[in-house]
């Protein structure tokens, strides 16, 4: 399954800092939050890049082991296990997705945004189901 580059940074983070259950299909990925709702995350891609010719997919940094710094001091760990963090909500999802934008992926975001050098646009949403 070939998932685009946003929602690999996306995936790669949950992987490493999230306690919720999840999983990814059709560049998606599920969250169940304590409660049993759920939220569905997707980044689709909203505007190619200008130049036709320009076939090369955006460079996304590479992520370490380390928590992001914005998120990990916003929020009260007192329940946290393994330094794995829990998301409670949709509010609590859309920070910590802020947050992965902010740290994590080295272009300007705007209002869940994302766009490439490259003029490649993504648009980051989390709904509930």
């Amino acid at each position: 399954m070939q998932i685009n580059p946003v929602m690999e940074v996306i995936y790669a983070a949950f992987k490493l800092e999230i306690a919720n259950q999840f999983f990814l299909t059709n560049n998606s990925l599920v969250v169940t939050f304590p409660d049993q709702t759920h939220a569905v995350i997707s980044a689709p891609q909203v505007s190619p890049a200008p130049d036709d010719l320009n076939h090369e997919p955006p460079v996304i940094p590479s992520l370490n082991d380390q928590h992001t710094f914005h998120y990990l001091h916003q929020h009260d760990f007192d329940n946290q296990t393994d330094e794995l963090l829990t998301l409670q909500s949709l509010d609590d999802c859309r920070s910590y997705l802020d947050d992965i934008c902010e740290n994590l992926l080295s272009v300007p975001t705007r209002n869940f945004e994302v766009t490439f050098p490259n003029g490649t646009v993504y648009l980051i949403t989390v709904d509930k189901i």
